[in-house]
């Protein structure tokens, strides 16, 4: 097994990288033993959306493109049973990819040039598709983030932009959970908002599907070979440098080639509408592979599989970054989690939010 360490120019180096297994990051499911499925009917109404629904109205397609010869379907597990889809493309039978597991990862793919009308058939259904086609750019961004939010203020979106443009981030992916875009939001040429209506969360037979991970999916293979490295994070999140030495975006240059996966772990903080530096437990919440609380950030031409909402879902060489953490801010949405800031209580010295 090869591994590293870091050389660069900041004071203090990374933890050795290791290679990790997707069937050691997960709990096994027990099997269900009834099929729970509600099955898509032929006699439903084939309305076409940018989501594709059964009769009763659940989601079954949550987003279709086509990208480099490649026709997607996104889709999720609601269950180990459940449900089950029968698909052609213009008559002909897909691929499909997933884990079936807590935070289910789901898609379909089949050849398809990059123009054209898509005849879609799932069980039966027979849907007219005229699919987004999606350019790969000429030059990749350095530094993209991908969230999905529903509840966050505009001007909480300001502050994360202008807090991780500082950073230098220079792509914004932002799925928005609900069918209209609010009106208030912050417009820039680095910046894509998509409208993602679906069921935050649907909880059953011991699978969690929600729309953070099917967003991911759907940004996976929409727009992350546009970027170098990729950070899924939320609103209330904040990565920085722990000795606040360098900026996010140089320090992932630094690394370029050396891991798939960079892991960081979560610090409980606060700033308050007046801004300034976060001040935080200094005690963090441990390593995901530990019960901890972690995101990621990756490296696209290295790490080329999917992730759920706290750990990458394929075999990959990682690091538990000892240089990078996150503050997790609770003052955006969720002041119960106060009593998480115990002390030993520590602040930032460099780097801070600007006010609301």
């Amino acid at each position: 097994m090869a591994s590293w360490k870091k050389t660069n120019g900041f004071t203090g180096g990374e933890r050795v990288a290791h290679f990790v297994k997707h069937d050691t990051m997960w709990d096994p499911q027990k099997r269900l033993t009834q099929n729970k499925a509600v099955m898509i009917c032929p006699e439903m109404d084939p309305k076409v959306g940018p989501m594709l629904k059964d009769v009763l109205g659940n989601v079954i397609i949550y987003d279709y493109f086509i990208r480099s010869g490649t026709f997607y379907l996104i889709s999720t597990y609601w269950s180990e049973a459940s449900p089950r889809l029968a698909v052609l493309v213009n008559d002909n039978p897909v691929t499909e990819h997933g884990y079936q597991e807590y935070m289910a990862t789901r898609y379909f793919t089949c050849p398809m040039p990059d123009t054209g009308l898509v005849w879609l058939t799932i069980n039966g259904v027979k849907y007219e598709l005229m699919p987004d086609i999606i350019k790969p750019l000429a030059k990749k961004h350095r530094f993209g983030i991908v969230l999905n939010f529903k509840h966050e203020s505009a001007a909480w979106v300001k502050r994360f932009l202008k807090y991780y443009r500082g950073q230098g981030a220079d792509a914004f992916y932002f799925y928005y959970n609900g069918a209209v875009l609010p009106a208030d939001l912050p417009v820039g040429n680095d910046i894509i908002y998509r409208a993602w209506e679906c069921p935050f969360k649907i909880h059953t037979n011991r699978f969690i599907h929600s729309a953070q991970t099917v967003a991911y999916i759907s940004f996976r293979w929409r727009y992350y070979d546009d970027c170098e490295w990729v950070a899924a994070i939320d609103l209330d999140e904040f990565i920085c440098d722990a000795p606040e030495l360098g900026l996010v975006a140089d320090i992932l240059g630094n690394m370029a080639g050396a891991c798939d996966v960079v892991m960081i772990n979560n610090f409980w903080a606060t700033v308050g509408p007046e801004g300034g530096v976060f001040s935080y437990c200094r005690v963090p919440c441990g390593f995901a592979f530990d019960n901890g609380r972690t995101k990621c950030i990756f490296n696209t031409r290295n790490y080329r599989g999917t992730w759920g909402i706290h750990l990458p879902k394929a075999d990959c060489k990682l690091i538990k970054s000892s240089r990078l953490v996150f503050y997790h801010v609770i003052d955006c949405l969720h002041p119960e989690r106060k009593d998480l800031i115990r002390a030993p209580i520590d602040k930032t010295r460099r780097f801070g939010l600007p006010k609301l």
